[in-house]
């Protein structure tokens, strides 16, 4: 890499280390970052990205959806010969492009870890690595709407060009909170939420700013009167992971009749939900990388092959609810 490039991966963000340390994992906080002035998130950069990422990893969807819609998440992918071309013209085209698993490109698999990488220094001491690392490009059409919704992993998102409202609901009580969570995963996690909590808060997004998200927090997103390219750098840490593997088996126990506890009610029974299914993805003995990162089956608690554990027989005797 020539020395310009690597003054472009150095002090990526700017923020306070002790806030951040004590924010982590727990709730929504501001970040400030330098990604935006790196070569490779220029528009036209975005285009030629976007022209070069297989074609299953590229898709669209109109930019006219409803906060509150209800319905599955299935952005058809692959539909625009060239997508490039949808980039470069995104301002009149009412619509929102997504490319999905940019990490596959060596040079921004770079620049992701480098981001990621600082953030680890500040938190592996308590948290351990972050590991599990996805990331996402959005670029929108002005007006464009993405639909409440919740994200299993831990999330940190960066405005790189344009403006963007980002707002983050707050459920009055933890009872409320369980009732949405678990009726998103058992509908395999595929539906956008149909109604938000009428307590929120939003974060002004411009290019320079980002907003961190833990895991299975209800938000959505307005862009603003100018075409917008937002990064999405998803990751796990061993506790989310864990936490995501038990609301994966929870859901299968609910779809078996069981009543099981929510993650964080039971430590005993937490530890031994989390064995379980780390035991049934070394069973199943499956390595395929991208299925480890889809959902409940990227959740192996300390990165074991993954699995769906939808395939576990459960005997209504022994197994931890």
């Amino acid at each position: 890499m020539s020395a310009g490039g690597r003054g472009e991966m150095e002090g990526l963000f700017d923020f306070d280390q002790a806030s951040f340390r004590e924010h982590f994992a727990r709730e929504a906080f501001e970040i400030r970052h330098r990604i935006h002035e790196h070569s490779l998130f220029s528009m036209d950069s975005v285009a030629q990205l976007a022209d070069k990422m297989p074609s299953h990893y590229t898709g669209r969807i109109q930019a006219a959806l409803p906060v509150e819609w209800g319905e599955p998440d299935r952005i058809p992918r692959g539909v625009d010969e060239k997508p490039g071309d949808v980039v470069r013209n995104i301002t009149g085209s009412a619509s929102r492009v997504m490319l999905w698993e940019v990490e596959q490109m060596p040079a921004y698999r770079e620049l992701i870890d480098a981001c990621l990488d600082e953030l680890q220094a500040c938190v592996r001491d308590i948290w351990g690595p972050l590991g599990h690392r996805m990331v996402r490009a959005f670029v929108s059409s002005p007006g464009s709407v993405t639909p409440a919704h919740f994200d299993n992993d831990q999330n940190l998102i960066v405005q790189l060009q344009g403006t963007k409202t980002l707002s983050v609901g707050r459920y009055p009580n933890k009872s409320e909170e369980r009732q949405a969570i678990e009726g998103w995963w058992d509908t395999m996690c595929s539906m956008n939420l149909k109604s938000v909590p009428s307590d929120y808060v939003s974060f002004e997004l411009k290019p320079g700013m980002g907003v961190y998200m833990p895991p299975l927090v209800a938000h959505w997103t307005l862009t603003g009167d100018e075409p917008s390219v937002t990064l999405s750098m998803f990751f796990h840490t061993r506790a989310s992971a864990r936490t995501e593997a038990i609301h994966a088996l929870n859901a299968r126990l609910r779809r078996l009749g069981r009543n099981p506890r929510p993650p964080g009610e039971s430590e005993w029974r937490d530890r031994a939900k989390g064995a379980l299914v780390e035991g049934a993805y070394l069973v199943t003995g499956r390595h395929s990388e991208t299925r480890r990162r889809r959902r409940f089956q990227k959740a192996a608690p300390s990165g074991s092959p993954s699995a769906s554990p939808a395939h576990l027989t459960t005997q209504d005797e022994g197994l931890p609810t």
